[in-house]
């Protein structure tokens, strides 16, 4: 075969393959020629439209446009429409368009759907109504067939018309929310749970939080109460399970004096609105301070079988009843989000810290251990170096020489309970082990172990209600001797 007849041979083979690719694609367009067009099926100004029905599963919904120009759910004055969802309806019916032309007076309505349509949406203005109706979804190009009143032409339209009409009642209320704060503008928490009260307030010179119950004030775990914060700031409803509930409809829903409650004291700052020229509102240079509380109340679990299976704007699973203390609005959480608040009261709210101080603030430490006493002290050294200049770095002493003792100390600031005693103990015996830090503006802080059980309790100043295991107690004491032993060595 020469080198003419296979090039022609190619020629042929990718012409033919442009043709497959034709009717292909004019096929998942339903066969007509102008796919791709833009043909808009509504003329109908915005302004002008009063009113829009819809039914969706055999149900019925219809927003009406009051004297303030605000939408209202027909025969239901009082439910919290969300606005922003009905101006969205608004526009993809004002802003309709075709996707493309099927054929004009379809004789089979049933090959369509449209002898019982899935949907039909009505405009209405001062000069009457028009009618929308969806059909079938076409399953090769996801397009949804329609027709509309006054018109006997087939279409396609995009899905999107379909989802955004397919709500149900509870689908379109307005969620609650609070203002966007960062955790740290958040200055007091005070927490409810069962008949015990627990207050949290936040240092925020020096980042930390402190919790006061029962006479007595303890460090907080900042981890815990900033994932609480951020949960209740940026929460996330599943769905609305009550509108505009009543005083005695709480109940029902463990929201009533019984509930779970987390309230927030917070203050920010935000740019101040001044108007324009032309009467709109923009934000300014100038700030003002703004405070305000909030409560987020959480009630009892959702029976399984009321649980809602989408997951909403959470996830699915186990979900509790929750709301805005002051709203009206029932809506139903997530499990991930509940276990945030819902912790083990009042030890998970301690802060797992055995010690609160920086390790490179100490200026020496009296160690007490296995029957010995160890006298530590720091000093800087400055080293000098030609090429990066002088430096200075921190040694630990024993008898006059230098030991590796940053370890220990390191291991002793930053030592993290496994866990948090939910009732005091008598003092268990002797001390395993007591570490005392002398800082360098005089202070000084000790550090109490004793045996118990399986492991070793400790804490600060006499609190010894934190619980390490004898592995963590062993990691601490085997960088003591270590560095003891290397210095008993060299002597």
């Amino acid at each position: 075969m020469t080198r003419k007849n296979k090039l022609l041979i190619w020629i042929l083979v990718l012409a033919v393959a442009v043709c497959l690719l034709i009717l292909a694609v004019h096929f998942l367009n339903g066969g007509d020629d102008s796919a791709g067009q833009s043909i808009k099926l509504s003329v109908i100004d915005s302004a002008d439209v009063k009113s829009i029905k819809w039914t969706y599963n055999s149900n019925t919904l219809e927003i009406d446009k009051n004297s303030s120009n605000e939408w209202t759910l027909k025969d239901d004055a009082d439910f919290p429409l969300d606005q922003s969802k009905a101006a969205n309806m608004l526009s993809a019916m004002t802003n309709l368009y075709a996707r493309k032309k099927i054929t004009d007076n379809p004789s089979d309505l049933s090959k369509y759907g449209l002898d019982n349509p899935k949907m039909t949406i009505t405009l209405k203005t001062a000069d009457g109504s028009t009618d929308f109706k969806l059909g079938n979804e076409n399953e090769a190009s996801g397009y949804y067939y329609l027709m509309k009143s006054g018109d006997t032409t087939l279409y396609y339209v995009d899905s999107q018309l379909y989802t955004q009409f397919a709500v149900a009642k509870n689908e379109l209320v307005k969620f609650d929310s609070i203002p966007e704060i960062e955790t740290s503008d958040v200055s007091k928490i005070e927490i409810t749970s069962g008949k015990n009260t627990y207050e949290i307030n936040y240092d925020k010179e020096n980042d930390k939080y402190t919790l006061t119950y029962g006479g007595k004030t303890s460090l907080a775990d900042s981890d815990v109460i900033q994932n609480a914060i951020s949960g209740f700031v940026n929460i996330s409803w599943n769905e609305c399970v009550k509108y505009s509930a009543a005083k005695s409809d709480l109940a029902s829903f463990g929201l009533d004096d019984s509930a779970y409650k987390f309230k927030i004291s917070y203050t920010y700052t935000k740019a101040e609105e001044e108007s324009t020229e032309e009467g709109e509102t923009e934000s300014s240079a100038k700030e003002k301070t703004v405070s305000g509380e909030s409560t987020l109340l959480i009630g009892l679990q959702v029976p399984v079988n009321e649980e809602s299976t989408t997951g909403g704007n959470g996830e699915s699973g186990t979900e509790y009843y929750a709301m805005i203390e002051g709203g009206a609005n029932v809506y139903t959480i997530g499990s991930s989000t509940a276990k945030l608040f819902l912790i083990d009261y009042p030890q998970g709210l301690y802060s797992k810290e055995v010690a609160s101080f920086d390790s490179s603030d100490a200026a020496s430490l009296n160690v007490k251990y296995n029957g010995k006493a160890y006298i530590f002290t720091s000093d800087y050294e400055k080293k000098e170096d030609e090429d990066s200049g002088d430096t200075y770095s921190l040694v630990w002493k024993y008898n006059g020489k230098e030991v590796n003792l940053s370890s220990f100390v390191s291991g002793i600031s930053t030592l993290s309970a496994d866990k948090i005693l939910s009732s005091k103990v008598d003092k268990p015996g002797n001390e395993a082990m007591t570490v005392e830090i002398t800082m360098n503006d005089g202070t000084k802080d000790t550090i109490y172990f004793y045996k118990y059980k399986d492991g070793y309790l400790c804490g600060e100043n006499g609190n010894y209600d934190k619980f390490i295991t004898s592995d963590s107690f062993s990691s601490l004491t085997n960088l003591l001797e270590n560095a003891v032993t290397v210095e008993e060595s060299t002597t």
